[in-house]
């Protein structure tokens, strides 16, 4: 089969045929597999963080390693709790706020969509109204379309939504369990990873991914709180009369792949200017542009260029892996990107 190639030729046909397999197996492994570990995998990952504290209370106190879990547990889900309650309290203060006066911003709404289509109007040389008449028709048309949709879908999908929800309590539950079973055998885990029979090939597949990850989810938290913060301050000076609950939204949405604080700030700029609201446009565009410069120095430094990933593979493989892994695609994608290059690369050396 190989009599005409040269060796080169040769190595390359087997390192494809190697790549298409690992990659065939990756696949399956996230697609079919991961769920049924997925849990336990958590809560591996939650036993090494919370190792080094419980080790030391274990040595420095002689506290067991379970009491020593369950009062780390505790303590952070009381911090969590004491943040969230904070936050939640306003948040749902200023969203009960918003919708009790939802009918006059809904009035101020429309007002300025007239304003601005007015001066479309105007610009355009068309008819008084005519503007306005186009978006409100289609408006109109658009909502009573998701009005009719809306409620068959919903009753389709019920049952997989409470089949989703029961899934993953069990699976948090299983998984917070299953840290009082490994926090005791960690550092034997460690050693038997790093000295075991197959420790090379856990340092190939897991060793940089493990990296990225930590990198990946420290930044995004971090980016996240800090857009948060900034866009929360700018919704203060506008005068805006739900700072924080806007400002949570926007660093939510700053945190999925292909968003960003431009997809709200930039038309909510756009609009300022339409309106003559000069001061609140520079204000909402300032924090727009703090935010794109906070993400484009901090996610470079903090994710060493991605962990090596180019950014335009980074995006691909964040789209592929949406296509074929749903939302989690977005971590999933890289993930597999980065297993399958760093086994290629170590085929690539023995072959």
């Amino acid at each position: 089969m190989f009599g005409g190639m040269n060796d080169n030729d040769r190595k390359t046909l087997i390192l494809a045929g190697l790549c298409a397999g690992v990659t065939g197996i990756v696949y399956f492994f996230f697609k079919y597999l991961l769920y049924l570990v997925a849990p336990f995998l958590v809560g591996l990952i939650l036993s090494v963080l919370i190792n080094k504290p419980v080790s030391f209370m274990n040595r420095k106190f002689k506290i067991h390693p379970i009491i020593g879990t369950i009062f780390v547990i505790a303590a952070v889900a009381a911090v969590f709790s004491f943040w969230l309650s904070y936050v939640g309290t306003r948040f749902i203060f200023e969203l009960k706020k918003f919708m009790t006066n939802y009918p006059i911003y809904y009035e101020k709404a429309i007002d300025s969509v007239c304003d601005i289509c007015g001066t479309m109007d105007n610009t355009l040389g068309m008819a008084e109204g005519w503007t306005f008449a186009l978006v409100e028709r289609n408006v109109t048309k658009t909502l009573s379309q998701a009005a009719d949709n809306m409620l068959p879908s919903l009753m389709e999908n019920s049952a997989g939504v409470i089949s989703a929800v029961v899934m993953w309590g069990g699976g948090i539950v299983i998984a917070i369990t299953s840290v009082f079973f490994m926090i005791k055998d960690v550092d034997k885990m460690a050693d038997w990873v790093k000295n075991g029979s197959y420790s090379k090939w856990f340092r190939i597949l897991f060793g940089r991914l493990s990296h990225f990850g930590a990198a990946y989810l420290k930044t995004q938290f971090v980016i996240m709180a800090i857009t948060a913060v900034i866009c929360t301050f700018a919704m203060y000076l506008i005068g805006n009369g739900y700072p924080i609950m806007i400002g949570i939204l926007i660093g939510l949405l700053d945190a999925l792949p292909l968003f960003g604080t431009g997809t709200v700030l930039i038309p909510w700029t756009i609009i300022y200017l339409f309106t003559g609201k000069f001061y609140k446009a520079a204000i909402v565009f300032t924090a727009y542009a703090v935010c794109y410069v906070v993400r484009e120095v901090l996610e470079p430094k903090m994710m060493g260029g991605h962990m090596g990933i180019p950014p335009v593979v980074m995006l691909i493989t964040m789209y592929i892996g949406l296509l074929l892994f749903g939302i989690l695609g977005f971590i999933l994608g890289p993930a597999a990107y980065i297993i399958i290059a760093e086994v290629t690369a170590y085929l690539r050396k023995v072959i």
